[in-house]
């Protein structure tokens, strides 16, 4: 795990973060009535495997393969196809990971946000079918997103995710990964990590304004 602490007790939800949840579930709720069913199912699946990419192995799985798959070409690349050159350059351990270890979760953060990006993409290769059935899953598509991302959703509620009902401390601990990425992805960037979440959710309002056109 990124990161470990002594879970604190629930705290009782605001009436800030009541009205965040209000205004999530409404606005993915009319996102999903006017996308239909089949579009918001699609959109359901990519949210659990971007959560198993941001907070499971499968993410770190990815990573090597990326790293190893860079090792190759840059050794390739740098013996200039050589055989003999490439496996003495390959045990000189002169080549980086082009993804360093202490940058894995703004790499993860980013696949997060690549793996839900493409669920939306796919599911408009399916006709848009408004149905009131769309507007409850977009609802719940809107709150697992909102669970994921945002640590202002009321704590008292249950989030379903992959895995079953998430104890409170597994719930605080997922959190903190996402955290994590923002902090990690805002260094690299050179940005403070709330104006790289106010980046990323003005993105989402423009790709939503021109679906709904």
């Amino acid at each position: 795990m990124l990161l470990q602490e002594v879970p604190q007790a629930a705290q009782p939800p605001t009436w800030q973060s009541v009205l965040t949840l209000i205004v999530l579930l409404t606005f993915f709720g009319y996102l999903g009535w006017q996308r239909g069913v089949a579009r918001e199912v699609i959109v359901t699946v990519s949210i659990f495997l971007a959560y198993l990419v941001r907070t499971d192995r499968l993410g770190e799985v990815i990573i090597g393969l990326i790293n190893s798959l860079w090792f190759v070409v840059a050794v390739a690349f740098k013996a200039r196809f050589s055989l003999e050159q490439m496996m003495v350059l390959a045990r000189s351990g002169e080549i980086r990971p082009l993804i360093p270890e202490e940058r894995y979760a703004a790499v993860l953060f980013i696949l997060f946000f690549m793996v839900l990006f493409l669920g939306y993409k796919v599911s408009t290769t399916v006709p848009a079918r408004p149905s009131p059935l769309g507007f409850l899953i977009g609802m719940v598509n809107g709150y697992l997103i909102g669970a994921i991302v945002l640590p202002l959703l009321p704590r008292s509620l249950p989030v379903l995710l992959p895995g079953g009902r998430l104890s409170e401390e597994q719930r605080e601990e997922a959190v903190k990964v996402m955290q994590e990425g923002v902090r990690q992805l805002g260094e690299v960037l050179g940005v403070e990590p709330v104006y790289l979440i106010m980046g990323l959710i003005a993105l989402f309002l423009v790709w939503a304004a021109l679906e709904l056109r």
